[in-house]
């Protein structure tokens, strides 16, 4: 598996074991949801920024790194 599919997975896997919806961690990391959508979403390659990537690790209070494990 690639990066951006363990990205994506792991991005999902977040969401789903906290029960938030998308449009609440959209909000939380202040983007659009429509943008949060394509980066869960497989099939749209979506490359977010380093800030962003920052913003979903410290929304969750984990590493960006723990992203892509």
């Amino acid at each position: 598996m690639n990066a951006e599919a363990i990205f994506k997975q792991n991005l999902y896997r977040l969401r789903s074991e906290h029960g938030y919806s998308k449009m609440a961690v959209a909000n939380g990391i202040k983007i659009a949801r429509s943008y949060y959508g394509y980066l869960e979403e497989p099939g749209k390659h979506v490359c977010p920024s380093f800030e962003v990537m920052d913003k979903i690790a410290e929304f969750y209070n984990i590493t960006v790194d723990e992203l892509f494990k």
